[in-house]
């Protein structure tokens, strides 16, 4: 049973494997399986998760991010002691696309979601919105491509 699907149809070429009823004759609990996942046995006292499973920690992987970024100045000596600096600066500038997180939620039977990520990387690591106290997704890594120029004069 292979954790992760491979192909262009996932962003990435990655997702974790979702299929519902994969494990071959079904979970210990008669439930059917999604992926290679079982859901753990259920106390019948309390309703609750008799264990939390044995996946280890950071047993699933997100996708990889790749950014190149590129900067160049160039100062102007205009007087003595007045100089001019240009400086243009180019985030993620081969545009290359970083997805974020793949989903994790099981909770949605045939989920169509788990294990594909439904957001870009720069968007993630800000909470998703706007002024929850992370950076702009715009300069995060994983962000689109941007422009920035500026001048400095220096006296």
């Amino acid at each position: 049973m292979p954790l992760y699907l491979y192909g262009a149809q996932y962003p990435g070429g990655k997702a974790i494997n979702g299929t519902p009823g994969a494990v071959v004759g079904g979970c210990p609990d008669g439930n059917p399986s999604i992926g290679p996942f079982c859901s753990p046995p259920i106390d019948p006292t309390t309703g609750f998760p008799a264990r939390q499973g044995n996946l280890p920690r950071n047993g699933l992987r997100g996708f990889g991010s790749a950014q190149w970024d590129f900067a160049v100045h160039r100062e102007f000596v205009i007087h003595e002691s007045l100089k001019l600096q240009f400086r243009a600066e180019l985030f993620n500038a081969l545009n290359h696309p970083n997805f974020g997180p793949p989903n994790g939620d099981l909770s949605g039977f045939g989920g169509s979601a788990f294990g594909q990520s439904s957001s870009m990387l720069g968007k993630s690591l800000n909470g998703g919105t706007t002024g929850s106290g992370g950076f702009n997704p715009l300069y995060q890594l994983g962000g689109p491509r941007s422009i920035q120029l500026g001048l400095k004069l220096a006296f």
